[in-house]
């Protein structure tokens, strides 16, 4: 097995069984920060520096999934991240960012370039959102013309035109299932070239696409840790969302749920004014003073 894949193995197992090990986390976070040699001078850990991106995923999600903070590993594991993560296919952006948010642990070189690569693919899931668009409402005029066609030829021959109703709808569902094959068989490389663990940046090809799950993990991930200057970043997740709520699985709409509320409750939304603090009363007004005790009667 490559260099840390035990480990990591082990620390997986441990989190898809639940099974929280404070000395077994504790040992492994040492393992991983521990420096190449006593004598050495080197700040770089021998652990940490040897993981491929994928362990690095991997071991960051196994702290988070058993909810363990360790503030040293979890730096180091960012800093390795951080210069992948320009390459990293959407599953391992996804998956790392979350790790992070999770544990409520930001580390903004990491989470300037999550937001990089995630503007790098949404520019690729959009322009394919924009030409099955463009296919479709061609498909669709397609058919349109050719109806017309059909019954002006027929009008002209004096017989009754034979109009095929749903050709566009034929013609959209194939362009849509084709998109849909071909979105498939790009998310199945990425999983087989994660799994490989190739390379830094995963073996993931150009032809990455974010799918539902992961525009609302990084939606989620982002909100949670509430860094500026992403509103142009958020905006395109949300465009990048499916429009058919049976896209989503259950903790999908929960976690979606949940981003709003995160983002919501970050700034006010365009349009929208925060209530006003209450005006001080001026200065001998009844409404300012405090409330007075009721007059006792005087004793007789």
């Amino acid at each position: 097995w490559p260099v840390g894949q035990e480990l990591t193995e082990l620390l997986l197992a441990f989190a898809r069984l639940q099974l929280y090990s404070e000395p077994l986390l504790e040992a492994a976070a040492d393992l991983l920060c521990a420096p190449t040699s006593s004598t050495s001078t080197s700040s770089s850990p021998l652990g940490v520096s040897l993981l491929t991106p994928l362990q690095a995923v991997q071991i960051a999600a196994a702290f988070s999934q058993l909810r363990h903070f360790h503030p040293t590993l979890l730096r180091l594991l960012a800093t390795r991240l951080t210069s992948v993560l320009p390459s990293l296919p959407p599953r391992l952006l996804a998956g790392a960012l979350c790790a992070f948010a999770t544990l409520n642990y930001c580390h903004p070189p990491l989470v300037r370039a999550a937001a990089g690569r995630t503007r790098q693919l949404l520019l690729g899931l959009l322009g394919l959102q924009e030409q099955e668009q463009h296919r479709r409402e061609g498909a669709a005029g397609a058919a349109g013309t050719a109806a017309m066609s059909s019954a002006a030829e027929g009008t002209r021959s004096g017989t009754r035109p034979v109009t095929s109703g749903g050709t566009g709808t034929r013609a959209n569902a194939t362009t849509s299932k084709a998109w849909e094959a071909g979105a498939a068989a790009a998310a199945a490389g990425s999983q087989e070239g994660d799994s490989a663990g190739g390379g830094e940046g995963g073996g993931e090809g150009a032809g990455a696409l974010l799918a539902a799950s992961e525009v609302v993990t990084l939606l989620w991930s982002f909100g949670v840790l509430q860094q500026g200057g992403e509103e142009g970043l958020v905006a395109g997740l949300m465009r990048a969302l499916p429009r058919d709520p049976a896209s989503f699985t259950p903790d999908d709409l929960s976690r979606l749920g949940l981003a709003e509320a995160l983002w919501r409750t970050r700034r006010p939304l365009r349009g929208q004014q925060l209530p006003q603090p209450l005006q001080q009363q001026p200065a001998g007004d009844p409404a300012s003073s405090p409330p007075q005790p009721p007059r006792q009667p005087p004793p007789a």
